[in-house]
């Protein structure tokens, strides 16, 4: 379900917009665990997830999806990306 986005949110969305590549790191179930910080059960993380790519995509960016690899692999993605 998507919600209705607040018209001062939504303003400042469009007047303020991001110049950089938008990389998205999606939910990734081998490590995904809840805790103290991570309240969401798996489900509600994916939904979660969906829906910040939805409102970025909305805003007109081109998230650059992020592999499932090490994090030195991760970094090498992103500089090559820059």
């Amino acid at each position: 379900m998507r919600r209705a986005v607040p018209p001062a949110i939504d303003t400042a969305c469009r007047e303020f917009r991001y110049e950089g590549p938008v990389f998205h790191a999606p939910a990734w179930r081998e490590i995904y665990r809840q805790d103290d910080e991570r309240i969401q059960s798996w489900e509600e993380a994916v939904e979660s997830d969906a829906a910040v790519v939805a409102a970025w995509r909305d805003y007109g960016y081109r998230p650059i999806r992020l592999p499932f690899t090490d994090p030195a692999d991760r970094a090498r993605f992103v500089l090559e990306r820059l």
